[in-house]
């Protein structure tokens, strides 16, 4: 049975993609689980359609983060101490925030531990698919 894949599934497929599964594996897991529905000829135009539609927004925000990488960093401002010890930190959703500020709504930081350093640290954002970029955020002194 030939199913579109409405959620990635680990080792099967992923999420569009249109694959050639079992009867009772679509039927009793994939479907029933809605990981996938069938591929009737209507579901894959559809399909089509919205993979077009991604790929078009995937393009917009590649050349929309190429030109927030050329206009600089992201820029946050701290308070510090005397001795140059940091009272707070900049955490995944500060700079979600921005990021939507600027125009990029529903974008995710890909951020293990908020930064607590002042300087120039390198953060990977992404919107979904495997696309990826990574940008500059900048920790100041206020």
């Amino acid at each position: 049975m030939k199913v579109i894949f409405l959620q990635d599934v680990k080792n099967v497929g992923r999420k569009g993609d249109i694959k050639e599964v079992s009867d009772g594996y679509a039927k009793n897991f994939l479907i029933a689980k809605r990981f996938a529905r069938p591929a009737t000829a209507q579901s894959v135009t559809e399909s089509k359609q919205k993979e077009a539609s991604l790929e078009k927004e995937a393009v917009d925000f590649n050349r929309k983060m190429e030109n927030l990488i050329a206009s600089g960093s992201i820029d946050f401002k701290l308070k510090t101490g005397k001795k140059g010890e940091v009272y707070s930190s900049v955490g995944r959703e500060d700079i979600e925030n921005a990021l939507k500020a600027r125009g990029f709504p529903g974008v995710e930081v890909r951020l293990t531990k908020p930064i607590r350093e002042l300087g120039e640290n390198q953060v990977e954002v992404s919107i979904g698919r495997g696309i990826t970029k990574k940008i500059t955020v900048s920790v100041k002194s206020e």
